[in-house]
């Protein structure tokens, strides 16, 4: 299975299509109304394109969304706030408050889902699963 992204005029992924054995010449013959078509290596998260992702052709990756202004790409090319996580994540749930420039604990009815969480706060997921 191979995957193609389909980039706008901006680099900005707008669809991706997965194919048996098929190159960008097909692609660009499938939709010509595509300004053009790149490979996306779904094997590796930073080459894997999601529709509104940026390719960054020079270091021929896609980039996710800038989830908050505050965040900066790391070397790895994913977005990290500027204050590092609690170390604890193993244990507790934190989301990020843009507003306040920290991570919040999430209370046991917020991860059970009982209890909104606001907009404003990116869950952080516990990789204990």
């Amino acid at each position: 299975m191979r995957d193609f992204a389909a980039l706008d005029e901006n680099n900005v992924v707008v669809n991706v299509i997965a194919t048996d054995d098929k190159d960008i010449e097909w692609c660009e013959a499938f939709d010509p109304s595509i300004h053009k078509w790149v490979f996306s290596a779904s094997e590796n998260t930073a080459k894997s394109a999601c529709i509104g992702d940026t390719y960054d052709e020079s270091n021929e990756v896609f980039i996710r969304p800038k989830p908050y202004p505050s965040w900066v790409l790391n070397s790895d090319w994913k977005w990290v706030a500027p204050v590092s996580p609690p170390d604890d994540t193993n244990e507790k749930t934190y989301a990020w408050n843009e507003e306040t420039g920290q991570w919040r604990q999430l209370s046991d009815d917020e991860v059970a889902g009982n209890t909104p969480i606001p907009e404003f706060l990116l869950i952080r997921e516990n990789p204990s699963g």
